[in-house]
């Protein structure tokens, strides 16, 4: 990795510290991106070294649904329609079927 995109602050300390873990080609790539754009983020260090972005937890879909279904069950204000609407949500947020 070039030092002085580090001095320059384009690559700062958390993108530096996993930059310093790539190989030279990969440091390269992403002085040359700093470079270029002024800075390197995450994004660009996924790109490069070719990770996904983790895609987001269905838990707190999962959490919220049966939590909005169970407040309206002991308030017994659902009709039976919409009761059925949250629960298919919540089985479809947890990834089963019915």
């Amino acid at each position: 990795m070039k030092g002085t995109q580090v001095y320059k602050s384009q690559i700062k300390g958390p993108a530096a510290k996993e930059i310093a873990k790539l190989g030279k080609e990969h440091q390269r790539n992403l002085a040359a991106v700093a470079e270029t754009k002024g800075k390197v983020t995450k994004a660009d260090i996924d790109r490069e070294t070719g990770k996904r972005p983790k895609p987001a937890s269905p838990s707190k879909t999962l959490s919220a649904l049966a939590v909005d279904l169970a407040r309206h069950v002991i308030k017994d204000d659902l009709v039976f329609e919409k009761m059925e609407a949250l629960a298919q949500q919540v089985l479809e947020a947890a990834g089963e079927k019915i």
